[in-house]
């Protein structure tokens, strides 16, 4: 928010006003003085504003590194904490799938870093049966923030300025530089940060350098995280659970005894009165504490460990004169999300033996060795092997996101503004991120927690099964810009133009190691007959006819049971178009852009502004199914300022957005059957907004209404036909353009300067308010798609008030900050809709079970600097310690979340953070 300071008359004022001219008579009356005054040059960083790009600011944040530390951001959650409107999407696996803006999310929000496009979020479908609901990360790579110089977040169609993706909106992070390390009069610079947050136990250590020789220059940053699970509120996970165990009991029937031939040296008449009974199973209610709990109704969130490794490298050559630099960019970050499914549960019950039993009776059933009764407890798994009731399950997803990025840069840069440009930059990137998604499930340890357990000879009727898949793009951009500022009759022209030209590839597959692939079960036989005792009772040739067993405990049964052999299978198939289909799935392309853009003052009274951006991009496949293509779209915007008086603005503007189909829509859904490729047009958005500002030196505020109509929005569905007088579905499931909605809503920002209010107060004391609220207004479905779901609000985030109290010393010594934070409860009618069926009949529908009620929570935070040197900083947050949940955890349970949780019992495991801490120490020199 811009902040003008206007000029107020006091009595010094005057005084000196009044003074002065009669001070310059008395000189000119007397003897002339003159004397020559040393030239005082005051340089200041510019700072990244809400006008830079659109003169009206509306629906704009920005927040540089200052920001970033000032609100101790430390992870993607804590960027938007205090700003309405804008959330984080859970992936439902601890990583993120970027952001929800205006009732749109995910690839529908764009995510740039330096315009470089992050990865798009991925879903394939899933595997039938088994335990998840998509067979890929889903997840977009997180951004290291302590690499950020400042971030633009747009709310709103923008993709005049950011293409495809800009569709509800767009979030921009912009690389540090030497200069933002460097001090201003020195030749390098040292700054460090060492961070802890209680709310996942997290630690963030960052250390930049940078330095200055001559010309050249360089920068070098590193940092490091380790941090686990988010910690729910103390109350959700009090007390113990308990659950039910298959456990072995003796078999009361009178025909089920058994002797083991391994067991009986001396043969089988030497061991026949003394015969094992068969064990079945029972189910035993055991309990344990809510963290070692495993099964639906568990209330913590699922265990993980998170780790992440940054190098930035900026080294660079500045030329004489200061307008010509040359560098270049390294920047190598990974990410590690390893969790365990701890809603799956870990133990076999009855009710599993039972629902088995339909499949038949299996071989050995009951029967065990030594003393090792829980071995003959086993039932049908996957794949065909059999599984014990003596092993535990556990469900493991340890996902990797590695992003590598090198790059070359000219930048010209004119102060003087003499020449064709102010400022010129011309780049070239290459950028690779892999998101290696490893799921594996494991029968083979105690309690099902050991995920490097592996089935053996020596434990049978264990199991394992692996799926790994990664998915990776790549982008080589070409990127030019270039502005110039310049006046024609009066007015104040603010022109830039830039262009851009990518090619990219898009590739995902089922990566191999040692096996051919790692999508693979593996499971240990038991080896196991049944045997007609010999005839002389150790060892004959020839069986015994008066001994033939039947269980009974004169004539009990004569079974060998040995050590077995380990199977391995592959899952793996080529060409049978489902998600067994281990193809690689390869898309490639190009893609260019132009835009122009011209920001115009027109005196004091008003600013215009208007933009024009052409994209093209044309895709290809070796796989004919692949729905590519050629897309050509116009992107424009255009805004105004009106300004009848110095403390009020009248703002509006309009903008348009666009998303080009994903990789994962251009793939399809394959449902056995070979796919026809399908055309697919970019989904198209409309954004109205008009404004109003109240400015001066009070602060300013600014209430903002927008309107904002998507149209031809993606989906998976059939297209529609009508036949004998009724809808059937024509031709394969597939993505098409089938839904349009729109919304509604208003936007309230601003801050107050307590001294500007009545300068009696100290200078120092401000306030703070944030205030967004979102109404649907409008949903539809093309009558010629069918077996299509509505489009769900789930990513609209319930109405919230952020308001803040704070005071930082004039000198910047030190401050504190309170802030309270109120949401409303989810609106029900966001979350039903209806689903159109393939008889052409409809049946409404539902995104989740729950909504989230109303909330509250109060933060304090707090910083102290020693010496300019040395800043500490510590946050207390939820400091009542209120027992709330947000919605965007419950929302993990919506039928739109990329892993959605199914079959939740209870929803403990989405309840907030207690009290928590954050403690920060900050050094630069």
């Amino acid at each position: 928010m811009q902040q003008q300071h206007l000029f107020r008359l006091n009595i010094l004022c005057l005084s000196l006003m009044t003074a002065l001219p009669v001070y310059a008579e008395n000189v000119q009356a007397g003897q002339a003085q003159e004397k020559q005054l040393d030239t005082i040059q005051v340089k200041a960083k510019k700072q990244k504003t809400r006008r830079d790009n659109e003169v009206t600011g509306l629906g704009k944040l920005v927040k540089t590194a200052d920001t970033l530390s000032k609100e101790q951001v430390l992870d993607i959650r804590d960027l938007t904490r205090y700003d309405p409107g804008i959330a984080v999407v859970e992936q439902g696996r601890g990583a993120s799938s970027g952001y929800s803006i205006r009732g749109m999310d995910k690839n529908r929000v764009s995510l740039t870093v330096d315009g470089l496009a992050q990865i798009q979020s991925y879903t394939a479908q899933a595997a039938l049966g088994g335990t998840r609901t998509a067979g890929s990360s889903g997840a977009i790579n997180e951004i290291e923030y302590e690499n950020v110089k400042a971030v633009e977040i747009s709310k709103g169609s923008n993709s005049v300025e950011q293409g495809s993706g800009a569709l509800a909106g767009s979030v921009a992070f912009q690389t540090k530089t030497a200069d933002d390390v460097i001090g201003e009069g020195r030749q390098w610079g040292i700054q460090s940060k060492t961070a802890y947050s209680g709310k996942n136990r997290g630690l963030t250590q960052s250390i930049a350098l940078a330095g200055r020789i001559g010309g050249a220059e360089a920068l070098l940053i590193h940092t490091g995280r380790r941090a686990w699970e988010i910690r729910a509120h103390e109350d959700a996970g009090r007390g113990v659970q308990s659950f039910n165990r298959l456990v072995p009991v003796e078999d009361t029937n009178q025909y089920a005894h058994f002797v083991v031939e391994e067991e009986c040296p001396n043969g089988y008449a030497a061991c026949k009165d003394k015969p094992k009974k068969d064990i079945v199973g029972k189910d035993e209610r055991q309990t344990v504490s809510t963290r070692d709990y495993t099964g639906p109704n568990r209330f913590l969130a699922d265990p993980l460990s998170y780790e992440s490794r940054s190098w930035l490298f900026r080294p660079g050559f500045r030329f004489e004169n200061k307008r010509h630099y040359i560098g270049g960019i390294l920047e190598h970050t990974q990410q590690t999300f390893d969790t365990r499914d701890m809603t799956v549960p870990a133990f076999l019950t009855k009710a599993v033996f039972d629902e088995n039993r339909k499949y038949g009776s299996i071989r050995g059933h009951g029967k065990y060795a030594g003393d090792h009764k829980y071995s003959g407890l086993i039932t049908n798994g996957e794949n065909g092997a059999l599984v014990g009731a003596e092993y535990g399950t556990g469900v493991f997803y340890d996902e990797t996101h590695t992003k590598s990025r090198y790059g070359l840069e000219y930048v010209y840069t004119n102060a003087d503004k003499d020449t064709w440009a102010d400022y010129a930059r011309l780049s070239y990137d290459r950028q690779g991120i892999g998101l290696d998604n490893h799921f594996q499930q494991t029968h083979c340890s105690a309690d099902g927690s050991d995920k490097y357990c592996r089935p053996s000879a020596d434990k049978p009727s264990s199991y394992y099964k692996s799926d790994r898949v990664i998915y990776g793009e790549s982008h080589r951009l070409l990127q030019a810009a270039f502005k110039k500022s310049f006046d024609t009759a009066k007015i104040r022209h603010n022109l830039s133009v830039n262009l851009g030209f990518d090619r990219f590839g898009s590739n995902l597959r089922h990566q191999g190691l040692l096996l051919s692939t790692d999508y693979y079960y593996q499971h240990a036989n038991r080896a196991y007959s049944s045997n007609t005792p010999p005839k002389n009772g150790n060892g004959g040739s020839n069986a015994n006819p008066n001994a033939n067993p039947n269980g009974g405990k004169d004539k009990p049964y004569w079974v060998s049971i040995g050590g077995g052999n380990v199977v391995t299978g592959q899952i793996c198939l080529f060409g049978n178009n489902t998600y067994t289909d281990c193809t690689p799935r390869s898309i490639n392309g190009k893609s260019y852009y132009a835009a122009v853009r011209d920001n115009v003052r027109l005196g004091r009274w008003a600013d215009v502004g208007a933009g024009l951006r052409y994209d093209y991009r044309s895709t290809h496949s070796d796989d004919g199914s692949v729905s590519t293509g050629t897309h050509r779209t116009l992107s424009w915007n255009a805004g105004i300022v009106l300004k009848p008086a110095d403390w009020l603005d009248l703002t509006y503007r309009t903008s348009t957005g666009f998303r080009l189909p994903s990789f994962a829509e251009m793939y399809g859904w394959r449902a056995g059957v070979q796919s026809k490729a399908v055309k697919i047009d970019p989904e198209k958005s409309f954004n109205k907004e008009a404004g109003i500002v109240f400015k001066g030196d009070f602060g300013n505020l600014e209430a903002s209404w927008f309107n904002n109509a998507y149209r031809d929005l993606i989906v998976r569905g059939y297209e529609a036909q009508i036949e004998n007088g009724k809808e059937t579905a024509k031709g394969d499931p597939a993505y098409l353009n089938a839904q349009s909605a729109r919304i509604t809503g208003i936007n309230i920002l601003g801050k107050i300067d307590w001294n500007g209010v009545w300068d009696k107060l100290p200078e120092g004391w401000y306030s703070t308010f944030a205030y967004n609220r979102v109404h649907v207004r409008d949903i539809k479905k093309r009558a010629d798609r069918t077996d299509i779901q509505s489009h769900l609000f789930d990513a609209i985030q319930p109405s919230r008030y952020v308001v803040g109290l704070g005071y930082d010393q004039p000198e910047g010594k030190w401050g504190v900050n309170g802030m309270l934070t109120y949401s409303k409860a989810k609106e029900i009618t966001e979350l039903l809709g209806s689903r159109a069926l393939l008889n052409g009949n409809s049946r409404n529908t539902k995104a989740t079970a729950r909504r989230t009620r109303p909330w509250y929570i109060v933060d304090v935070s707090g910083y102290y600097t020693i010496k300019k040197h040395f800043t500490l900083r510590a946050g207390v947050y939820n400091l009542l310690n209120y027992r709330y949940v947000t919605w965007e955890n419950v929302r993990q349970t919506a039928g739109g979340a990329v892993n959605q949780h199914k079959n939740v019992g209870v929803y403990n495991r989405y309840a907030a953070p207690g009290r928590n801490y954050t403690f920060s120490l900050e050094m630069k020199f």
